[in-house]
C-alpha cells in the first residue's frame, strides 16, 4: 500500500477558526503520486465525507517528504507556505477544533479505501484508528511522533500536541523513516 500518513494537523487558530492545515508525510521508501487520492473530513458524528482536496493530476511526494494542505485562511505558521490550499467557504469544510476526523482516501468519497486516518476528541465518526487523540486546541497542532514515522494504528499513542504548531511543506527537510510504512485502514 502507499506509505502516506497524516503527520500533523491544526483545526483552528487564535484569530480565525478557519486557520487550519493538514500535513501529509510519505514514510515509505518509494515516491507516491497523489493523483487519485483525496483528503476528507468528517465532523465529530458525521457519516459522510467532506472533500478538502483531491488531486486530478500528477503530484509526486518523494520518500520522507512532507506536503502541506491548508485553508486559504491559513496564516502560515512560522512562515511555512502551503503546497496547495482549499477555500473553507467554497467547500464548506472547516474542521471543528473540539472533535472530528481526517482521512487520506484513494478513490471516491465515502467508498474509497482509507489509507490513513486520525480522529480527535470524543466524536463517533469512523476516522480513527483504535483510539482517538485529544483535541489540539487553537493554534496548536497534533503531530505524529518520530517526525511522522510512528504509525501503530492508535491515534492516542501516535500523536502529541505541538505548541505552537510547526507545519512542514515539500521544501522542508526530508525525514526518511527506517522500515516505515503503513497498512490500509478499512
Amino acid at each position: 500500500s502507499p506509505h502516506l500518513v497524516i503527520s500533523q494537523f491544526q483545526a483552528g487558530g487564535t484569530t480565525s477558526s478557519n486557520d487550519e492545515f493538514i500535513e501529509i508525510h510519505n514514510n515509505g521508501s518509494s515516491p507516491v503520486d497523489l493523483m487519485g487520492y483525496r483528503l476528507v473530513y468528517r465532523s465529530d458524528n458525521g457519516s459522510n465525507d467532506v472533500n478538502f482536496m483531491n488531486w486530478p493530476t500528477t503530484t509526486i511526494v518523494a520518500p520522507g517528504q512532507y506536503y502541506l494542505v491548508a485553508s486559504t485562511a491559513y496564516t502560515g505558521s512560522g512562515s511555512v507556505p502551503a503546497n496547495i490550499t482549499y477555500n473553507n467557504t467554497t467547500c464548506q469544510c472547516a474542521m471543528a477544533a473540539a472533535a472530528g476526523g481526517l482521512a487520506i482516501r484513494q478513490g471516491e468519497l465515502n467508498t474509497g479505501f482509507v489509507i490513513d486516518a486520525v480522529g480527535w476528541g470524543t466524536g463517533s465518526n469512523i476516522f480513527f484508528e483504535t483510539a482517538r487523540t485529544t483535541a489540539p486546541g487553537n493554534s496548536n497542532s497534533k503531530k505524529r511522533l518520530q517526525e511522522g514515522c510512528q504509525d501503530t494504528d492508535n491515534n492516542a499513542s501516535d500523536f502529541a500536541t505541538q505548541t505552537p504548531s510547526a507545519p512542514r511543506n515539500a521544501a522542508s527537510t526530508v525525514n526518511a523513516c527506517s522500515g516505515g510504512g503503513t497498512t490500509l485502514f478499512a
